[in-house]
């Protein structure tokens, strides 16, 4: 869901940040609940979490959306343990900047070589569902991989 980008969490009205919550964190573990007791009960199934680099690092103007994506992180690592036994693959996807409508509604896909597309996202989360818990696409754009995540993170939100 994507709100006015850069502005300050009290400069955000509460119901704005409340939608924002229900969207990504209510609505994946209510997804997470419905259709992993049906991949639970038939014994296989993979339950996609997708998420941002904001959870691993606060930043100004991303507290609300940083923190429902740290909630579906530990939602997705919890679940990885729970699901694993019974057949079922969980991962957690940390997508990077992705070229999507909502970024264009934005203006900001402007510079190609910056965003990922979001099929390549897709493709990859697809490919490593079952290496779970965690999937880092490897982006040239930002020279991503899970041991400098969160530096990386912490420099695209200061520029």
């Amino acid at each position: 869901m994507a709100l006015p980008i850069y502005k300050l969490f009290l400069e955000r009205e509460l119901d704005d940040c409340l939608r924002l919550v229900r969207l990504n964190a209510m609505g994946q573990l209510s997804c997470a609940h419905h259709f992993g007791r049906a991949m639970v009960a038939r014994g296989r199934g993979g339950v996609m979490i997708v998420g941002a680099m904001s959870a691993y690092a606060g930043a100004p103007t991303h507290s609300t959306y940083g923190g429902c994506k740290s909630f579906a992180l530990t939602l997705a690592e919890g679940l990885w343990w729970e699901f694993k036994t019974h057949g079922v693959d969980v991962v957690y996807v940390s997508a990077g900047a992705t070229s999507t409508p909502a970024m264009d509604r934005m203006g900001l896909n402007k510079d190609p070589d910056r965003y990922q597309l979001a099929d390549d996202l897709a493709k990859g989360a697809l490919e490593n569902i079952a290496n779970g818990p965690l999937y880092v696409p490897d982006r040239k754009s930002t020279r991503l991989n899970s041991s400098h995540i969160t530096i990386s993170y912490a420099v695209f939100c200061l520029k």
